[in-house]
């Protein structure tokens, strides 16, 4: 009752390194000349999420579900959603940590594991930099002068109409009392 869905794979042409000991230092794979040689491994993946229900390694050793030690432990899960990745250093500091791709994974990881997808969507949008025109010298002047005028002109305009107004509404009160 488990299912996988694939999160990350490797491109077609991978290569694998096996244990015990394992020696990834680039520098002794850059002296190779032939790389086909090496990535010559299908895609793997490296990511996945699981989901379904999950039965306890230690339901084996206590068939009846009657573990002394552990009187409120689940022996079986309902609905369950796991993230497995197969290496935990894309978000440790000084590896993969500083990719805004990484830690956004993360972060949507968590949300998603907790239902909570309303920060998935907002996180998801993506900002792009787009930066003001360069302006001259002379233009940076006209700009600045009109930064500085063009307010107090608007100020000085939005006084003498205001200032009309009540000078009207003055004469209209005036004539309306005068016929009394």
């Amino acid at each position: 009752n488990i299912s996988m869905i694939e999160l990350f794979k490797t491109s077609d042409n991978s290569g694998e390194i096996r244990g015990p000991s394992f020696d990834i230092s680039f520098e002794k794979y850059m002296q190779q000349r032939d790389w086909s040689r090496m990535f010559t491994s299908p895609s793997k993946t490296v990511a996945g999420l699981f989901t379904g229900l999950f039965e306890s390694y230690y339901l084996e050793l206590f068939p009846d579900e009657a573990d002394p030690l552990a009187e409120d432990f689940n022996y079986r899960s309902d609905q369950t959603k796991i993230i497995l990745v197969a290496d935990s250093e894309f978000i440790k500091d000084g590896a993969g940590a500083g990719v805004e791709a990484n830690l956004n994974f993360v972060l949507n990881a968590l949300d998603y594991l907790m239902d909570e997808t309303t920060l998935i969507e907002i996180r998801a949008r993506e900002t792009i930099f787009k930066p003001l025109r360069e302006l001259s010298t002379s233009n940076r002047k006209v700009v600045r002068w009109i930064n500085i005028l063009l307010p107090s002109f608007l100020l000085l305009l939005f006084g003498v109409l205001n200032y009309q107004k009540h000078i009207r509404q003055r004469k209209l009160i005036r004539k309306i009392y005068e016929q009394e």
